[in-house]
Parts: structure tokens; C-alpha cells; sequence
């Protein structure tokens, strides 16, 4: 995410020391602009970033001051949430993971659709629904102002329903009319706009389609930020719409939905540690009761292979990729596609082994053993070496992790431990 943007910012700036104070905020303007941001935004960010530097306030302080006071953020209500937005941005996608993302913080959700447009959308939102076991409203109604009425109908039973409107086109009135007329029906208590983060600077004219909706629109979510290198889309949307993001959703998974936060965004960009991002990644993807059961194996200092399985898999589901950018340069870079090999190569011979095995790491010690392990999985007995290797130094660090937790230090201080 925003690879583009932190490589020039960090390169040509922040580490580059024959950078001259006086042109920082003119530098800071033409990287603002090559990485799609507004061009009235950007010179407003540049221009505030010059005079905090011309006050002494140091280069990369002064860049996430100003980003994060440019960028609002809100939380979702409870109530009625309809999803505005062009075709093609994720409206449909982006349902389904906010009901999932409701649901875990303990909601009762429901979705719906008012598109009768599109019938391959309707089954799509429909599909992933009932894959992920949420609550689907449906309708014998034809038309979308009777289908809206008779989704209203049901609101006493939900905290919140999330609703799919008709995708519109900008050069078509009745479009826009016919998305108005649904709005006016439903009166949402959360209007948010869905747009593609990838479009860069081109969706900005576009934004102004959904600025005289007859529901004025209340957020937004930024959809595609794992495949946004420069993004402008996000950081420009607050500055363009006065309006807070709410979500940015980076995957296809139905868990890759995440709060939107300025102090983790302003920290990326400038290479630093984004601990409030990382933590709502490990709370998108464990439940409370697998939290609970990691937390009692880490304090009760219970570590064997079965537990490497769950931290390789879940590192594997994450992406090593998605797990550095939140660690910013703390860590020496490592070759991502090595790392995701090894745990790979990894989880196949813990998989060879027996369960006895992988309750008692220290079995494997035995050379039949483990010729046999290297047999099953087909790989070498050197690789299963370094298997038992990598297990004792992350056992090492598991205990360390215990007592650490045992004395109340700050998760922050816990986790730069680490790195």
C-alpha cells in the first residue's frame, strides 16, 4: 500500500540528507501530485508542511502532523447503512465484509440489495452471504422503491442493515434520479460512498456526482488500497468530499476490511512502526475464542509444533507482504518470496509428522525419526534441521513473550521487542 508515495517521500526526503530545508515544501508538492493527489490538496499539504518545518519542527513529524489533521475519520452508526458508488468500485464485495466486520464487533447484521440491474450482482451479494453465515433480507417486490419499503420493514430486528443500491453512471440522469428515489425512501442513517482507490486522480470529477445526492453522503470506503501504490484516492477523499473514511478494505477476503485511521496511514508513509494498524489485523482475522486459547498457551509458556503450525498458517493467510508494511523500517528488508517458501516448505514436514510428534518437538531429535519426516514430506533431513532449528529460536521468543505479558509491559514496547 502506498508504495510509491513512501519510497519517494522516505528516498528523496526523509533520508536524504543534501535535502535543503527551504524546498522541502516544494518537493513534498511535486511527489503530492506524481502520486495522484489532488493538486489543490497537495499544495495545502505542502505548503502546511513548510511552515512547521520553517519552525523547527522536525521533516517527519511534520508530514504526520499534517497528513493526519487533513484526514477525518469516523466511527459507523447503528442504523440504516446504504452503499452508493459507481459499477465495477466493490459495492457488492464490500457489503459482505462490513456485515462480517459488524457481526465480530457483536452486532445483529443484515444485508440487502435495492439493484435489480444486475442480476449477477444480486446473486454474488446473495452467495457470499450465505457462505459466510450472514443475514440476507429478500423481497418478492419487482421494482427498488417497493423492494427499499419492504427492507425497511424489518429494521427493528437488526442493529444494522446494509443495503446495495444500483451502481450509477455519470452521464445518465435517470441513473443518478432513480439512486435519489431509493435514498429518499430509505433515509439512511449511514450513506457511504465506494470508490476504487486504483482510479487515481480521474475519480475525482466523478466524486461530485454523489456530493448533491438527495442523502447527503456521510463517509466513505476505499476499496483496492492492497494494490494502490501512489494513494491518492484516500488521502485526497476527506480534502474533496468534507466527509470522513471510514473503512479501507486491502483484499479479497471477506475479513479484509479494516477501520480507516490517519495515525496509521501518516505512519507508513514516513517508515514508521503502525501498531494500531497491525492490532486490527490480528483482531479481523482470530475470534475471541481462539485469542483466548493463544493467550493461555503464550502466558502458560506451552509451546510445541502444533502451535508453529497455527502461527506459519496465519502468517501464510496474512501475507509476509501485508505483515512487513505494517512494521515499517524497524526490520532489515527480507525477501518476501524466500520467506513465504520456507513456510511452506515448513508446514509440509510439521504436516509428515505424527501427532505425538507434534506435541513433543524434542521426538524429532531422533535420526530414524527424522529420516522418516524427511521421507514423507520430501525434503531434505538438513531443511527438517533447520525446521527444529527456527522452532527453538521462536520458542525462545515465545518465553520471552510470557514473561513480558506476566509484567504488564506495554504491547508497543512488547511488540518493538520483537523486530
Amino acid at each position: 500500500m502506498f508504495k510509491f508515495l513512501k519510497d519517494k517521500i522516505q528516498n528523496q526526503i526523509l533520508n536524504n540528507s543534501k535535502v535543503h530545508k527551504e524546498s522541502i515544501g516544494n518537493q513534498v508538492f511535486r511527489i503530492l501530485v506524481e502520486s495522484d493527489l489532488d493538486y489543490n490538496f497537495s499544495k495545502k499539504i505542502s505548503d502546511e508542511i513548510q511552515k512547521l518545518i520553517n519552525d523547527d519542527v522536525p521533516i517527519k513529524n511534520a508530514f504526520t502532523n499534517v497528513i493526519k489533521n487533513n484526514m477525518y475519520m469516523s466511527n459507523i452508526k447503528k442504523g440504516i447503512v446504504t452503499l452508493i458508488g459507481f459499477q465495477g468500485h466493490g459495492k457488492t464485495t464490500n457489503i459482505n465484509k462490513l456485515a462480517y466486520f459488524l457481526r465480530k464487533k457483536g452486532w445483529k447484521v443484515a444485508v440487502a440489495t435495492t439493484d435489480t440491474n444486475r442480476y449477477a450482482a444480486t446473486e454474488q451479494l446473495y452467495h457470499l452471504a450465505e457462505k459466510n453465515n450472514i443475514n440476507i433480507i429478500k423481497t418478492n417486490a419487482n421494482n427498488s422503491n417497493e423492494i427499499a419499503k419492504e427492507i425497511l420493514s424489518q429494521k427493528e430486528n437488526y442493529d444494522s442493515i446494509i443495503i446495495d443500491t444500483p451502481g450509477i453512471n455519470p452521464n445518465n440522469k435517470e441513473s443518478i434520479q432513480h439512486l435519489n428515489n431509493i435514498l429518499n425512501i430509505i433515509s439512511p442513517n449511514e450513506n457511504l460512498l465506494v470508490l476504487n482507490s486504483l482510479l487515481g486522480s480521474s475519480v475525482f470529477k466523478m466524486i461530485e456526482n454523489f456530493l448533491h445526492v438527495s442523502k447527503p453522503i456521510t463517509g466513505g470506503i476505499i476499496t483496492n488500497m492492497d494494490g494502490d501504490t501512489k494513494g491518492g484516492v484516500c488521502l485526497s477523499f476527506s480534502y474533496i468530499t468534507k466527509k470522513p473514511i471510514y473503512f479501507i478494505s486491502n483484499g479479497e477476503k471477506i475479513h479484509d476490511l479494516e477501520y480507516f485511521n490517519s495515525d496509521s496511514i501518516s505512519n507508513r508513509i514516513v517508515g514508521d512502526m503502525d501498531f494500531v494498524g497491525l492490532q486490527g489485523l490480528l483482531d479481523n482475522y482470530f475470534s475471541k475464542s481462539t485469542e483466548e486459547k493463544f493467550m493461555y498457551r503464550i502466558t502458560n509458556k506451552l509451546f510445541n509444533f502444533e502451535d508453529m503450525i497455527f502461527y506459519l498458517t496465519h502468517m501464510q493467510n496474512f501475507g509476509l507482504e501485508r505483515i512487513m508494511s505494517f512494521v515499517g523500517n524497524r526490520m532489515k528488508p527480507i525477501n518476501i518470496q524466500e520467506g513465504e517458501k520456507n513456510i511452506k516448505i515448513f508446514t509440509n514436514i510439521i504436516n509428515s509428522m505424527t501427532k505425538k510428534e507434534r506435541k513433543n518437538p524434542n521426538l524429532i531429535n531422533n535420526l530414524s525419526r527424522m529420516k522418516r519426516i524427511s521421507k514423507g514430506s520430501g525434503y531434505s533431513i538438513n531443511t527438517v534441521q533447520q525446521l527444529s532449528t527456527n522452532y527453538e529460536e521462536l520458542k525462545k521468543k515465545i518465553f520471552m513473550l510470557s514473561d513480558m505479558l506476566k509484567s504488564n509491559t506495554n504491547p508497543q514496547d512488547i511488540l518493538k521487542k520483537f523486530l
